[in-house]
């Protein structure tokens, strides 16, 4: 509110991560200061409804241009603040990615031209409120698209493959071995008829990346670096014999197993209470950096990401 508007154009402005957010004395619930900022994500991809564009145009300050190592725009669904990368490590580059969704006999825009890329072992946040596409764009990332949706434009280039003009077969090769999915719901994602160890292990086995019993000493091994319980032993138990901390814990092993180059993190921690979540949070961040595993983090909580 203390900032004054300005008029000009701002789809071609870029900004310095603390200096955007001390500029704009944001409130206490985004958990950091301006000194801060710049450490909590090598990258971070910020949602915002189009309704809100207009508001956000008249109130972002610019900044000299010698101050600004980011880039933003502000133009399309998804206001992009990422570091500058060195191209030789870029394991995903989105380019102008735009998906469609089918409703009501029309096909209406859902994301609008969004780029972004991601480094090996680099952690990426799509921040926003629900509804905004942050799901949609972590699948994408994926190659994927929900029954409804389609990509109409840009590409998706993974490996020098562009995932939006391979078949579908060729993506399945790469879904459960290059990408693995952490879902919001861990209790939902989980077979109830089957023991966590079996399902741990399912994707890398049925993708015959290694022998039964090497998957699951290492499935025990992630257990453990996953801070569980009993971990030689939990395997062994169903889904519903243990918390729901304990099986995102045993989810995230799950997407770890194949050792996959990205993951994508789809709000795995909003059925948690305040104090799992940190502990999962910690969890997951020591062993993303320890694997060197690239990791998109999808969420609408500001806190959770500081």
């Amino acid at each position: 509110s203390d900032v004054a508007p300005v008029d000009t154009d701002m789809s071609n402005t870029s900004v310095v991560v603390p200096e955007l957010i001390a500029s704009l004395k944001v409130p206490p619930f985004f958990g950091v200061d301006a000194n801060t900022a710049d450490d909590i994500l090598d990258a971070a991809v910020i949602v915002a409804p189009r309704a809100t564009a207009p508001c956000m145009k008249s109130r972002l300050p610019i900044l000299p241009e010698a101050k600004r190592p980011f880039n933003l725009s502000i133009e399309y669904t998804l206001i992009s603040l990422s570091n500058k990368k060195n191209s030789s490590n870029i394991l995903l580059d989105i380019k102008n990615i735009s998906i469609e969704g089918y409703s009501d006999e029309l096909w209406h825009p859902i994301i609008k031209g969004v780029d972004l890329q991601i480094s090996k072992g680099e952690v990426l946040g799509l921040i926003g409120e629900s509804g905004a596409g942050k799901s949609t764009l972590g699948l994408a990332a994926m190659g994927f698209v929900r029954t409804g949706c389609r990509f109409t434009g840009g590409s998706i280039f993974f490996e020098g493959k562009d995932l939006t003009k391979i078949n579908e077969s060729k993506k399945q090769q790469l879904w459960g071995t290059k990408f693995s999915y952490v879902a919001q719901s861990a209790a939902a994602a989980f077979n109830p008829a089957h023991r966590l160890i079996n399902q741990t292990i399912e994707s890398s086995l049925s993708h015959s990346l290694n022998e039964k019993e090497i998957l699951q000493k290492e499935a025990v091994q992630l257990y453990k670096e996953m801070k569980l319980p009993f971990p030689n032993e939990i395997g062994e138990r169903y889904p519903h014999q243990v918390s729901g901390g304990q099986l995102q814990r045993t989810m995230t092993a799950m997407a770890m197993s194949s050792k996959p180059d990205l993951i994508i993190f789809d709000e795995p921690t909003t059925a948690l209470d305040v104090t799992t979540q940190v502990n999962v949070l910690a969890t997951i961040r020591a062993i993303v950096k320890e694997h060197q595993t690239a990791a998109i983090y999808i969420t609408h909580d500001l806190a959770v990401v500081s």
